[in-house]
């Protein structure tokens, strides 16, 4: 893998050879390998080295976007992407690429036993969970990486990073009963794969002959995995400023105003400690912490170059790939911890559903924050605050700004799960009325 000197060395040289106004250099370099298992057995196991290379040319105006993955080929592809703006349109608001924001994080995020794990660290790590799993199957991966992402442009911006990756997940079942449990860390001996197989385990054997209920206003106790899933698509339903300035989010008109919970506090912050991921954007613009709803109020969204430009505003290095047609998205959401522990929250529920995930879930209305999905590896009725019966999944469709509003503790336990391209960093919620809509039963 070549240095961090090397790299800047080879990009400035070839932006100097742009004949366009302006050119941004993306380059991201690294090794993943995977070892996936099914009924208890490793039955595929990956390696992959791969390079990548997307160029951005402006020219006035008017941007082209070329890419590769051949290094050999970055003349070549400077050229294509100078091409291609000659004959785009032109994007009227475009003011220029960012020239402020470069962070330079060489060590950040990195374990060098993380990079070097091989095909037999992980077959040990997912024996682990097979003898936690007893007379049941198990199934899921473990995936490591080890990469490093380099931005540059014509302005002055050079932002570089390394990062690992240890990604370890999990279903135990039988027959008539399932559960999920996962853990990432950039540190894959921070991993311990047999308290993970445990907990898994742990929910599966309480989830034997499950009950079918009837669909109904239920209050729930959501794990952090289905927080992160939820929290995600509502970043997508308007937490960037694209969606806000084309009056398409759920926050236009809502600035100030008390759209959840007193009890959240939301915001998204690439550098805190038990966040995860790249430090600065996909522009090479350092990721700034921005509070997005504090005591339930509405307070920000977050932008990139060309909708800070558009709205005279700062511009909070949340950029995506160029050509993506979604805008600036928070990927990396934090929410504020509670003070009770899950069974504590669980006590305070008279009739109600244990959630461990959500799966198969879409945004029905974006501006009306609806989405719908179904329940999934572990779904458990309480009844006077004890968790008594598994239950067969159930679909919901809800809107998630009511279910937030209706909020009534957090844990104090958080968990670091993956959502719609990042991380959110979550407790438990107990929500007071969740809508579900029907019952399935297999």
């Amino acid at each position: 893998m070549i240095s961090k000197e090397e790299t800047k060395k080879l990009m400035i040289e070839s932006l100097s050879q742009s004949k366009a106004d302006e050119t941004e250099i993306l380059l991201t370099r690294g090794k993943s390998e995977l070892s996936r298992f099914s009924n208890s057995v490793i039955h595929q196991s990956t390696s992959k080295v791969d390079d990548y290379i997307q160029v951005r040319a402006v020219l006035g105006k008017k941007i082209g976007i070329a890419s590769t993955n051949q290094v050999s080929e970055l003349s070549s592809t400077i050229e294509k992407a100078y091409e291609a703006a000659k004959l785009s349109k032109e994007k009227a608001d475009f003011v220029s690429l960012p020239s402020e924001g470069s962070i330079e994080a060489q060590g950040t995020r990195y374990s060098q036993e993380t990079a070097d794990f091989g095909p037999k660290e992980r077959a040990d790590y997912i024996g682990n969970i097979i003898e936690a799993a007893k007379d049941y199957k198990a199934a899921g991966m473990f995936e490591t990486s080890a990469a490093f992402m380099a931005i540059a442009n014509s302005k002055g911006i050079f932002s570089f990073q390394r990062q690992t990756e240890a990604n370890l997940n999990t279903i135990i079942f039988n027959e008539d009963a399932s559960a999920y449990s996962y853990t990432i860390s950039y540190d894959a001996g921070k991993i311990n794969p047999e308290a993970l197989g445990k907990e898994a385990y742990g929910t599966v054997i309480k989830s034997k002959n499950p009950i079918t209920i009837e669909p109904g206003v239920y209050t729930v106790v959501l794990k952090a995995a289905a927080v992160a899933e939820m929290l995600g698509l509502l970043s997508v339903a308007g937490f960037g400023a694209l969606s806000y300035q084309e009056k398409r989010s759920f926050m236009n008109g809502k600035m100030g105003k008390q759209i959840a919970s007193k009890k959240i506090n939301l915001f998204d912050n690439a550098s805190d400690k038990m966040s995860f991921g790249w430090l600065f954007d996909y522009e090479g613009v350092k990721r700034e912490k921005v509070d997005l709803l504090i005591n339930g109020v509405a307070k920000n969204v977050v932008f990139d170059s060309f909708t800070a430009n558009r709205g005279k505003t700062k511009n909070t290095g949340h950029a995506l790939p160029a050509g993506s047609t979604y805008g600036p998205l928070p990927l990396n959401l934090i929410l504020d911890n509670g003070k009770e522990d899950v069974d504590e929250l669980i006590s305070g529920v008279d009739k109600g559903l244990l959630i461990n995930r959500f799966h198969y879930t879409n945004l029905e209305d974006p501006v009306k924050t609806v989405f719908t999905g179904m329940t999934r590896d572990g779904t458990f009725l309480i009844e006077k605050g004890k968790v008594t019966t598994p239950v067969t999944n159930m679909r919901f469709t809800q809107n998630i700004l009511k279910a937030l509003l209706e909020v009534e503790g957090f844990s104090k336990e958080r968990s670091l799960a993956s959502g719609l391209g990042g991380y959110s960093y979550v407790p438990a919620a107990k929500i007071g009325k969740f809508n579900f809509s029907s019952s399935y039963n297999e």
